[in-house]
C-alpha cells in the first residue's frame, strides 16, 4: 500500500472537487440569516410548541403525521408561524 503526504492529498483534493466556495454562506451571513428569518415570524421546534399551546411531542407527532412541515433555514429546521397560524385556525385542530 502506498502511502500520500498530506501535500499531495491536498493537491488531488484541490483538482477533484470543485470550488464550491462561491456557493457557501460564511457564519456571520448564515447567523444573519437565520436572526432575519426568526424576526420574520420563524421558530424553532421548542418555540414552534409553545407557540401552539402544545408539547414537544405533539408537535413531533404533527410533524410526522405532515400536519404541518418545517422549513430549512441555513440549514436549520424553522416553523413560519404563518404555517402555524394558518394551522391552528383548521376547526380540525383545535
Amino acid at each position: 500500500m502506498d502511502l500520500i503526504n498530506s501535500n499531495a492529498l491536498r493537491s488531488i483534493i484541490r483538482e477533484e472537487i470543485p470550488d464550491v466556495s462561491n456557493n457557501l454562506l460564511t457564519k456571520k451571513d448564515a447567523k444573519s440569516l437565520i436572526k432575519k428569518y426568526a424576526s420574520q415570524g420563524y421558530f424553532n421546534v421548542g418555540d414552534a410548541a409553545n407557540y401552539c399551546g402544545v408539547s414537544r411531542s405533539t408537535f413531533d407527532k404533527w410533524r410526522k403525521d405532515g400536519i404541518i412541515t418545517p422549513r430549512i433555514v441555513c440549514g436549520v429546521v424553522r416553523y413560519a408561524r404563518a404555517d402555524l397560524d394558518r394551522m391552528m385556525s383548521n376547526d380540525e385542530m383545535v
